[in-house]
């Protein structure tokens, strides 16, 4: 495979076949761990940024769920444990994506201030360590890795990573998709061109905001749609792992473990 930037794909027939490399959340394992493979082979790859956690170096709603499913584990509960009155039956050490799995289902549909307040109850019931969080690229490595590696674009991933179809405002959904945009390239000083649908969910009025967007190219995950008339390109990513994206997402929290382990 010929290993390209996204935006220099075309319609025309290539002589060989074509490769894009995303990254998505700007996870620091990417700094540290992916970047210097990256860099030894030359290659162009995309990372795309949610705000919010490049500014507090903490993960988003749907990491933290994934660290506090594995702690819930590790700390061998009963099968019968209850969080916020939510009864979970997979709870034994080996089932932390099943039980990150279940949480996600259970949350994604609340209010932003509801997910956070159910994460603050379940911290404090695990007594947990909030310092134990996946780490976060800042925006000072993100700068960082700019200024190192030239092949490297910046894409936006919302300010939240929050299930969009989820918002009945259209506002809410403008300040996810445009201030995000806005807030990277005033951070970054460069231009974004690129946005990755969050947690792969689409719905008419995502993509009404996406059209009026400033946004390029628009990245989706394991999802295809079909526009009559637009000015932008909706590229299709494929998954390495499960049909469903969601299951994707925690079992990705092993592989960040895993990268960790062979990095020590």
């Amino acid at each position: 495979f010929q290993v390209i930037d996204h935006r220099k794909l075309t319609n025309q027939q290539p002589d060989q076949k074509q490769l894009v490399i995303t990254f998505d959340d700007a996870f620091y394992d990417f700094k540290e761990v992916a970047l210097p493979i990256l860099k030894k082979y030359n290659v162009p790859v995309n990372l795309n940024v949610i705000t919010s956690c490049a500014t507090s170096g903490i993960p988003h709603w749907t990491q933290k769920i994934a660290c506090l499913a594995e702690e819930f584990c590790r700390k061998s509960l009963e099968p019968q444990s209850t969080f916020n009155n939510i009864s979970y039956t997979s709870c034994r050490p080996g089932y932390e994506e099943n039980l990150a799995h279940e949480m996600y289902e259970l949350l994604k549909l609340k209010c932003d201030d509801e997910i956070n307040n159910e994460i603050d109850i379940f911290e404090k019931q695990l007594k947990y360590n909030r310092d134990n969080y996946t780490r976060m690229m800042t925006w000072t490595d993100l700068r960082e890795a700019i200024a190192d590696y030239p092949l490297l674009s910046i894409g936006s991933h919302t300010l939240n990573h929050p299930f969009l179809p989820k918002y009945k405002n259209i506002q809410e959904l403008e300040n996810e998709i445009f201030q995000s945009k806005e807030i990277i390239e005033k951070k970054l000083d460069i231009n974004i061109d690129t946005f990755a649908l969050p947690n792969g969910g689409i719905n008419r009025e995502i993509i009404s905001v996406i059209e009026r967007s400033t946004y390029d190219w628009i990245l989706l995950t394991d999802m295809e749609i079909s526009l009559v008339q637009t000015d932008k390109v909706y590229l299709n990513r494929l998954s390495p792992y499960y049909e469903s994206r969601s299951e994707n997402i925690f079992s990705l929290y092993g592989f960040h473990k895993k990268f960790s382990k062979r990095k020590t």
